[in-house]
């Protein structure tokens, strides 16, 4: 489901399934907070959500950090505040989220793909611990585990292509 922009509150994490490869339906979701038109030091006109940027698993570019950017209306995205009133995860007010996002924009952690990701950060700042899940992802597993395992590893670290990626992983499921 689509939203528009003024059906998101400050503090809705956005969820962005992304998918990397054909072979695979939704790989991983990637995940931003909603910033709308709150000021921040560092934020550019137009900048409207807060994101872990990650480096490409097929890229050799290593550009990363907390930052803010503009909502790419063109992709499937969808409010997913999936927590709110499960167990003890409380919603932070807006003064505590502002506060969160000010902390993590200057002292942005290094990304990890399962320990410190996204979904970490986004679930950080709307209710003060971060936990990733990766619900209904190919990556969910993954983000249970404290390692990859090695055949995976392997073929992540690899450089392959996409396709090359499926084929490979196709051929070994006979």
């Amino acid at each position: 489901m689509l939203l528009f922009h003024s059906q998101f509150q400050f503090g809705d994490v956005i969820a962005i399934p992304r998918e990397l490869c054909d072979c695979f339906p939704s790989n991983y979701t990637h995940y931003a907070v909603w910033v709308g038109d709150v000021n921040f030091t560092g934020k550019k006109p137009g900048a409207n959500i807060f994101e872990h940027k990650r480096p490409s698993l097929f890229s050799k570019l290593n550009v990363t950090g907390c930052v803010f950017n503009e909502l790419n209306t063109t992709e499937k995205y969808k409010k997913h505040n999936y927590l709110d009133g499960i167990g003890s995860y409380v919603v932070g007010t807006p003064e505590e989220m502002k506060k969160r996002i000010i902390e993590q924009h200057k002292t942005c952690p290094t990304y990890y793909l399962f320990s410190n990701n996204c979904e970490h950060l986004a679930t950080y700042i709307r209710y003060g611990t971060g936990i990733s899940v990766q619900m209904d992802t190919f990556a969910a597993p993954f983000c249970k585990n404290k390692g990859l395992d090695p055949e995976l590893k392997k073929m992540l670290d690899s450089g392959k292509t996409c396709k090359e990626w499926c084929k490979a992983f196709f051929s070994r499921r006979g």
